[in-house]
């Protein structure tokens, strides 16, 4: 399975409006299988950027687990502070489609970031 940074996007975004803190919930996103909402949750958990915590059924991420986050992390927060904007986001894809079309996460916050501090002219 494929990173989907739209997805992964998308997931953030929903989780940051959720009424609620520390409480775990199922994420689904119209338009995209559980299953691949199931592995961005994953690879999002991984960097860090949600907690899950460890009810017992989740350990390994794995199969049938199902992911329920609880909430984002500070590094989660941050990395979707530079990509919510749709312009933003939508430079920041075309950057990186335009130059390979594959960079590490770091990477897209950075280009992102750079997209960010033009609209708010810092630069």
């Amino acid at each position: 399975m494929k990173r989907d940074m739209d997805l992964i996007r998308e997931i953030l975004i929903k989780l940051e409006e959720l009424p609620t803190y520390n409480k775990q919930v199922e994420i689904e996103i119209e338009g995209y299988s559980s299953e691949l909402t199931q592995y961005q949750l994953t690879l999002l958990s991984e960097a860090k950027f949600i907690e899950v915590p460890d009810d017992g059924t989740s350990k390994a991420f794995v199969g049938n687990a199902n992911i329920t986050p609880s909430r984002l992390t500070m590094t989660g927060h941050d990395f979707l502070e530079a990509i919510r904007n749709k312009n933003v986001w939508k430079k920041t894809k075309d950057f990186i489609a335009k130059n390979g079309g594959g960079f590490v996460l770091t990477t897209v916050r950075d280009i992102a970031v750079g997209y960010l501090r033009k609209e708010m002219g810092l630069s």
